[in-house]
């Protein structure tokens, strides 16, 4: 009798491992609804491939970036939205807020729906003509570049606290630091006592405000702020950085 209860157990734990495995084996090969390819509406042509971040750097501001920047095709984005080249950087501007929004405290990369969802948003958002970076109304603009005085920001007040700031305030710009960054730099250092408009690497393209492909990222200085306005470009040592391309005046902030 006992042997009888020792087969017959030995049996039936033989079955109940083979039939487990067989619905573990089901489960992990038929995907749920949720896990199913999410279809996307065909957003990836605004998109160009990431940067890798061996190469995410620039030379002009003599920095690793930190952040990935989306950046998107703005030929595709201005041919099928009717974009001019400020509306585009301005898109490109905002997805990259949302997308940092969106994965804030999170180690894991956004689904292909949540990046859609931050594209379409932006794009939305920018035909509403509601802006991430709000154009200054005068017409002289000083552009501030920022990225010498990333260990020194006291001698940056020095430059925001000028005369020449009296006329027009001045928008600061890097191309080393993301949105997020440059926030966090303008908090930490009370920089907006000078100044709440700042512009980041966000704003960098691979195409011309005709839309041809560039050798590079470049920042198109009049056709963002308007030809019509007049740019002052405050820089140590006045220097230029390559990523710039536009007329400006030079205003030398240090000998």
């Amino acid at each position: 009798m006992i042997n009888f209860s020792l087969k017959s157990f030995l049996l039936l734990s033989i079955l109940f491992s083979c039939t487990t495995s067989k619905k573990v084996a089901q489960s992990e090969s038929t995907p749920t609804p949720s896990q199913k390819i999410y279809q996307t509406s065909g957003y990836e042509k605004y998109l160009l491939p990431d940067i890798p971040q061996w190469i995410n750097f620039s030379t002009s501001a003599a920095c690793f970036r930190q952040e990935s920047i989306k950046f998107l095709h703005l030929k595709n984005l201005q041919d099928s939205f009717s974009l001019n080249y400020e509306q585009a950087i301005q898109v490109q501007y905002a997805f990259n807020l949302e997308l940092s929004d969106q994965g804030e405290g999170s180690s894991s990369p956004l689904s292909l729906r949540k990046e859609e969802t931050a594209f379409h948003k932006a794009n939305e958002l920018v035909e509403a003509n509601v802006k991430s970076f709000i154009q200054p109304e005068f017409e002289k603009v000083n552009l501030v570049w920022i990225d010498a005085y990333r260990e020194n920001a006291e001698e940056l007040k020095k430059v925001l606290s000028s005369e020449e700031m009296d006329e027009a305030p001045p928008v600061l710009i890097s191309f080393c630091f993301s949105h997020e960054e440059m926030k966090n730099f303008v908090e930490a250092h009370k920089l907006y006592e000078f100044t709440n408009r700042y512009l980041s690497t966000e704003i960098l393209s691979a195409f011309s405000p005709s839309g041809e492909l560039e050798p590079g990222l470049f920042f198109h200085i009049n056709d963002f702020f308007g030809v019509t306005k007049k740019i002052q470009f405050f820089s140590m040592q006045g220097l230029i950085p390559v990523e710039i391309r536009g007329e400006l005046e030079v205003m030398n902030t240090k000998n």
